[in-house]
């Protein structure tokens, strides 16, 4: 049952569905049943990335798709918000300081 499975997963792939190259994540944002998907085939650190990207969007009640070709207002206070998760502003600006006088 999981060969026949990763054979059609494959067979669709290769026709571009679930590409990597098409998007890293997606959000659905329903009030009953919100949704985050992350491409599994994407790096540990893309995706956590992702993960946060997306959930920005769910917070917000505004559904997204996070690739390379769309840039939107939302996407941008999506990226945001995941980068200052993953590394604070404050704590980024006071390592480079540090850095700098040492």
């Amino acid at each position: 049952m999981q060969d026949a499975f990763a054979k059609r997963r494959e067979a669709i792939e290769q026709q571009g569905i679930l590409d990597l190259n098409e998007f890293r994540g997606f959000a659905l944002s329903n009030e009953y049943a919100p949704l985050i998907f992350i491409n599994s085939k994407d790096t540990d650190a893309a995706r956590s990335f992702t993960l946060l990207h997306e959930l920005a969007h769910i917070a917000i009640g505004k559904s997204g798709l996070s690739n390379d070709l769309y840039e939107h207002q939302v996407e941008q206070w999506c990226n945001k918000v995941a980068a200052e998760v993953l590394i604070p502003k404050d704590s980024l600006q006071r390592n480079y300081e540090e850095g700098e006088k040492g």
